[in-house]
């Protein structure tokens, strides 16, 4: 196709880029809102292999596109399938050989990298070559076995970093320990960042550590046991995290849990507008009365309840029409309402591969959360949700109204995490509309 033909000339650079990323399905890395909300893809696994015929194409098409086009192909890399021999084969793709073996120009158009896939130890070496490249990186996630050093990773992650999520493999803090120390070190050499979760246990081996220090960038922790949450609690004093808005306790259902919960909330829930719980399966309706006290006694400025579903690949969410009435009437009975919640985030963590995720999404958007925040205003499905995709199974939102009913004080809707409308529930007695 000719250049003369593409009516590139009277639209902004940036129109084309937003053009391009909606062909593509791909977000726009410089969104710190989604990125600091999204779920890394070993968490969410309902991520599928990514198509490049679309970025391809793009990039194919004249000169004129193909710088654009390029950005959007590196900006944001997953590794979904053998990630060994992708990351060895982008390597060397980023690698200049001209400088000495250092990053090449492609290695700038990285921002967001994510690995999905369990990162061994024999082949930690790969993933820090990788981070050691990408000089313009802004967020990475991936999965880290038990045993491996996260410093490794820390060390060589740039200055610029926004977003850090490193999992771990299990619900106890990973072996070895981070001191506090290092911690401190790291955050200081990131200034930048603002969301933060490492796998470690969290030690009071202060070196390097300074009185008095706080880390005001970081907006949102993911404690990814109560371990972690217990330390901040004993060894990290109030004021430390003077603009913290939200946590994500990964691990709960259990009185261990909820202690620590309520102790990292005494010391650092101030500030906080929202809170993260999770929920292990629907195999039994433990309600969260606990935790949901100390968020409503600690946590002044709180607005919004995040609640984290971990779903089995031989179970779903398909029967949580009783389950969602069970564990919310149960909640209720132990706990009073909590008005000041106007928002309710919805996430599934899926424990391997789940057919029916929309449907299990349904399910959770419909429980009858009315009855536990009656100020209730919106619910947000945190994952980027196709709108017909979700509509097109809306006879399972329809069926949970039907079964239970529930009365809305406000209109509420529902949208994904970029923001995009889904649906709403009118006001007075529910409807879907």
């Amino acid at each position: 196709m000719p250049s003369d033909s593409i009516p590139s000339q009277g639209l902004p650079a940036e129109i084309w880029m937003r053009i391009f990323r909606l062909a593509a399905h791909a977000f726009d890395p410089a969104d710190t809102g989604v990125l600091a909300s999204m779920l890394p893809s070993c968490l969410a696994r309902n991520v599928q292999e990514e198509s490049l015929s679309t970025k391809h194409a793009l990039a194919l098409v004249c000169h004129q596109w193909n710088a654009a086009a390029t950005t959007i192909l590196y900006e944001h890399i997953t590794f979904l399938t053998r990630p060994t021999v992708r990351i060895t084969k982008l390597l060397n793709t980023m690698t200049d050989p001209e400088s000495g073996g250092g990053p090449s120009h492609l290695a700038c158009l990285v921002k967001c990298i994510d690995i999905p896939s369990l990162i061994r130890g024999e082949r930690i070496d790969l993933a820090v070559q990788l981070c050691k490249r990408m000089t313009n990186l802004v967020a990475f996630f991936g999965m880290l076995e038990n045993g491996v050093d996260p410093l490794l990773l820390l060390n060589v992650l740039p200055s610029c970093l926004v977003h850090l999520h490193i999992q771990g493999q299990g619900t106890r803090a990973a072996e070895p320990p981070i001191s506090l120390g290092d911690l401190n070190d790291f955050l200081v050499g990131h200034p930048n960042l603002v969301t933060l979760s490492i796998p470690s246990e969290l030690t009071r081996e202060y070196i390097g550590w300074q009185a008095g220090r706080s880390w005001p960038s970081i907006r949102k922790l993911t404690m990814q046991c109560s371990d972690q949450a217990s330390a901040l609690a004993r060894h990290v004093p109030t004021g430390a995290f003077p603009n913290l808005e939200v946590v994500i306790f990964q691990d709960g259902g259990t009185p261990r849990c909820d202690s620590a919960i309520g102790s990292f909330l005494s010391i650092h829930g101030g500030p906080l507008v929202s809170v993260g719980l999770t929920q292990l399966g629907t195999s039994q309706a433990y309600p969260m009365n606990i935790s949901l006290q100390h968020v409503d006694q600690k946590c002044p400025n709180v607005k919004e309840i995040i609640v984290s579903f971990i779903v089995y690949p031989s179970g779903s969410l398909t029967g949580v029409t009783g389950f969602g009435l069970t564990w919310i009437t149960n909640t209720v009975a132990m706990s009073r309402r909590m008005p000041q919640i106007v928002s309710v985030g919805v996430q599934l963590r899926l424990l391997g591969h789940v057919e029916d995720r929309i449907h299990c999404l349904h399910h959770a958007v419909a429980m009858p959360w009315t009855k536990l925040f009656p100020e209730l205003q919106r619910i947000r499905v945190l994952a980027d949700v196709d709108f017909d995709e979700y509509r097109a199974h809306d006879e399972a939102t329809f069926a949970d109204l039907y079964s239970t009913g529930r009365f809305a004080k406000h209109p509420i809707r529902v949208e994904d995490i970029t923001g995009k409308f889904l649906g709403e529930f009118s006001k007075g007695m529910c409807f879907w509309v």
